[in-house]
């Protein structure tokens, strides 16, 4: 069960209908039934008849937030019996998952995987990416900034863990299907992440590009060093950037 924190209008519900796609791909359910309810709204269902209705499929419950206590039960005890594997993924600002854990902590227990999405505002992004587009770039390392553009725009639009991202190789990245295969992540899990299409396209003119490169042919990474190996730092450049676009450390 997947839990995702953002702020209004960040692409939350967009976020977890890509997220469903992937699953679907991967254990061939694809016709598995897709359920989006408030939680405002599921204060007042069964919640033995919805589930028993969305058995095997994917519950999207938005503004999870609104969930009062006696529904969350519910929603525990439903959870904790055969639903086919039902998926449930809730989303909702940080302010909301503060007041959702207050009021239900172990219903938010239930929610292992947790997506936050940064928070920038639109100008802030764009002065962000500009920033990244005019790094330095030097003979070694001539890449750089076309490099670090793609990796801020990617783990800004996946939610997806620096580390995670530092270590994708080539065959971890479908430019075909845009999905990204995650092995090494915080809790020993693999997990699929989708692309949205701008940055797959990215990602696609960033692979043509980059091939050009001796140090391509000597990594196994999908982004790598000035020699040819994996990254190792991605806080400091991004700290840089950061003070480039006049965007403070705590935003």
């Amino acid at each position: 069960n997947i839990m995702i924190i953002g702020d209004r209008g960040s692409g939350k519900t967009q976020l977890a209908t890509n997220i469903i796609r992937v699953i679907q791909k991967e254990v061939n359910k694809e016709n598995a039934k897709v359920g989006k309810i408030s939680a405002a709204v599921l204060n007042k269902k069964d919640i033995i008849e919805l589930f028993s209705k969305m058995a095997g499929g994917y519950l999207i419950i938005e503004k999870i937030g609104d969930l009062n206590r006696e529904t969350a039960t519910k929603l525990s005890l439903a959870m904790d019996q055969d639903t086919n594997r039902l998926i449930v993924i809730i989303e909702d600002t940080s302010a909301g998952i503060k007041e959702l854990n207050i009021q239900n902590p172990e219903f938010v227990k239930k929610f292992s995987s947790r997506i936050a999405i940064p928070i920038f505002t639109n100008d802030e992004l764009a002065e962000l990416f500009q920033s990244a587009a005019k790094m330095r770039n030097t003979e070694k390392y001539p890449f750089r900034s076309r490099q670090y553009t793609l990796i801020l725009k990617m783990l800004y639009s996946t939610g997806m863990r620096s580390s995670e991202l530092m270590q994708l190789k080539k065959n971890d990245v479908d430019l075909d299907t845009g999905i990204l295969h995650i092995r090494e992540t915080k809790f020993k899990k693999e997990r699929f992440i989708p692309l949205n299409e701008t940055i797959l396209q990215q990602s696609r003119n960033y692979d043509r590009y980059i091939r050009s490169y001796e140090q391509w042919q000597q990594s196994e990474h999908f982004f790598f060093n000035s020699q040819g190996t994996s990254l190792k730092d991605i806080y400091h450049p991004y700290r840089l950037i950061l003070k480039t676009a006049g965007i403070s450390h705590g935003g």
